[in-house]
């Protein structure tokens, strides 16, 4: 599977609570895959890992789309 990451990244100098990540599309089809996210901006606490996400994308032959396995890490 020929894979595209788009990363994004709350504006510079943003000081709000936001979301930085990576959507990953497939090349060949343009169907969205993945989302990986992390909660940027917000206040230091002292635990392990990164605060965020995942959710995986199904596309249904009628053409809607689902989400079809989601994770959320919080501290």
């Amino acid at each position: 599977m020929n894979l595209v990451r788009h990363g994004f990244a709350p504006v510079p100098g943003r000081r709000e609570a936001d979301i930085a990540g990576v959507l990953t599309i497939d090349r060949a089809s343009s169907e969205l895959r993945r989302l990986d996210f992390s909660f940027v901006n917000t206040p230091t606490m002292d635990v392990v890992g990164v605060p965020g996400g995942e959710m995986l994308f199904r596309r249904l032959p009628e053409g809607s789309w689902l989400i079809e396995q989601w994770a959320i890490w919080l501290p």
